[in-house]
């Protein structure tokens, strides 16, 4: 996970940066953290827009959470899969 670095921040988007980790730490949004200084720079060069640079963080997080589903389920058929052949002799 890319760390942010605060230190060369003025102290009011320290406060926000400070915030935004807090609410991705409550939120559970793991992606927006560890992505989302990679994707500020990213933003600033390419001079994207605020509902670009959104869109990204969302569709991130959207396709992390697809992952785990999807790894999830799997787990959860090869388990029920090796159990219904245990008993099923």
């Amino acid at each position: 996970m890319e760390v942010i670095n605060i230190n060369n921040m003025d102290k009011n988007k320290k406060l926000l940066m400070n915030g935004i980790l807090e609410y991705t730490n409550y939120l559970k949004l793991t992606f927006v953290k560890s992505k989302i200084n990679e994707l500020l720079k990213e933003a600033t060069l390419n001079d994207m827009s605020y509902e670009e640079f959104l869109y990204k963080l969302l569709q991130g997080e959207y396709d992390r959470r697809l992952d785990n589903l999807k790894r999830i389920e799997l787990e959860w058929l090869n388990f029920h899969i090796k159990i219904s052949r245990r008993f099923s002799c």
